[in-house]
């Protein structure tokens, strides 16, 4: 199949375009079956019910060993990204030029 552009008058070997993306999506299926080869334990299943066959949530917080380290490094995060907030925001509001200069 070809296809014209009336504009620039370019051809397209459509089915040659279809050919290639299909080659890649092999490549890439194949690149996963090895990753997923050689690295099993990133394709765990979830042991929970309500999980469908497949599902991969949930198993990195259930790897983690200190769940309270974790948690006092987010809230810390965010009380640390909130004041530098404030922060910004106080220097923001400082007049470069004093009002009687202008």
């Amino acid at each position: 199949m070809r296809a014209t552009y009336e504009t620039e008058k370019t051809e397209v070997d459509v089915d040659q375009i279809v050919k290639d993306l299909q080659t890649k999506v092999r490549g890439v299926a194949a690149d996963r079956s090895w990753a997923a080869s050689r690295f099993p334990h990133a394709r765990q299943a979830c042991q929970k019910p309500s999980c469908s066959p497949g599902c991969t949530t949930g198993w990195q917080w259930d790897r983690v060993e200190n769940k309270t380290s974790v948690a006092v490094y987010v809230v810390g995060a965010v009380v640390a990204l909130w004041l530098s907030s404030t922060l910004v925001s106080a220097v923001n509001s400082v007049p470069l030029v004093s009002a009687r200069c202008s």
